[in-house]
């Protein structure tokens, strides 16, 4: 069986100081688990929260991200972003209590319907909330900060504990880190994800030390939590003949990365600027993903690079 994980988030305005967030998730029935009402979900929840087979499982309060971290409720200043993790799902709507903990029973009825519920002591209602995990078939899986130019995040970075990784960046406002088995002046891996391809040369671009042909980097989940993933799009390096061939995708399984089953070419045939291709496999569940960057035959340098990377499902 497959445990399942499903990241939740969604944005709270309030004025009240100290109100709580809390997330739960039906197995999706379409027309049924996707209309219940705010005075549904209140009902079925609240006399849920004293239960702890249920709560901090199936019943999440939510970690305020706008925070910092530093606090759980809201600070009752407008819009704040709350996150959390599930680890069960509602299997029967607000029928009963039964729960599943099984990424097939989610996967299978094409995902789930999630609900929020905030409480400040005296009222508590009920939000809907489109974003959410697994997600749809060609959705992308990892984070993006779109927009963002490369070199913002370029000096700031830390010592990876990995094996085989140099250093690791922090992707914004998600608490999921990427990792480089090698580093060249500002063509930092956080660039690999900046939603930039890479038109603006090598401030939106990932390249390695001279003489580093083969590069490593990984993709590591906040919290452990594990996703679905069945391919990945890679964008060519965006010039100086840096260009990238074979690219091996891995998964960690607990123990070790282990190379996916390729369903088409893992590989860039031409030597074409910021050239994007998608390559795909069966699907692996993980929480860290790994891919080795080989020199193209057609590169004449001592350098390998790509513009962008994105995880998919």
């Amino acid at each position: 069986m497959t445990s399942l994980l499903i990241r939740v988030d969604t944005i709270v305005n309030t004025n009240v100081k100290g109100s709580k967030v809390f997330g739960l998730a039906f197995v999706k029935v379409a027309g049924v688990t996707d209309v219940f009402t705010q005075e549904q979900v209140r009902a079925f929840v609240l006399p849920k929260l004293s239960d702890s087979t249920l709560t901090g499982s199936a019943i999440i309060q939510l970690d305020n991200v706008s925070s910092g971290g530093e606090n759980t409720n809201h600070s009752g200043r407008g819009d704040e972003r709350f996150t959390g993790v599930l680890s069960k799902v509602f299997l029967n709507g607000i029928v009963d209590d039964t729960v599943t903990t099984n990424a097939t029973d989610v996967t299978g009825a094409a995902g789930v319907d999630v609900y929020f519920l905030t409480m400040d002591g005296i009222n508590e209602t009920a939000v809907r909330c489109g974003a959410v995990h697994p997600l749809a078939t060609g959705a992308s899986v990892s984070a993006s900060v779109n927009g963002v130019y490369g070199t913002m995040y370029s000096s700031v970075y830390e010592s990876s504990s990995l094996s085989d990784m140099v250093y690791k960046q922090l992707v914004p406002d998600t608490g999921d880190y990427i990792h480089s088995s090698s580093t060249s002046n500002n063509r930092r891996v956080i660039s690999l994800i900046d939603g930039e391809i890479g038109w603006n040369g090598w401030n939106n671009a990932w390249h390695g030390h001279p003489g580093h042909t083969t590069i490593y980097a990984i993709y590591e989940f906040a919290y452990g939590e594990e996703k679905l993933v069945s391919s990945m799009d890679f964008y060519q390096a965006p010039g100086n003949n840096h260009y990238a061939g074979v690219i091996n995708i891995y998964y960690w399984d607990g123990s070790t990365f282990v190379e996916v089953s390729y369903t088409n070419n893992n590989q860039f045939v031409n030597t074409i600027y910021n050239q994007t291709i998608n390559i795909s496999f069966h699907t692996v569940q993980s929480n860290q993903f790994k891919i080795r960057v080989n020199k193209h035959a057609g590169n004449g340098t001592t350098i390998t690079g790509l513009s962008e990377w994105t995880l998919k499902h």
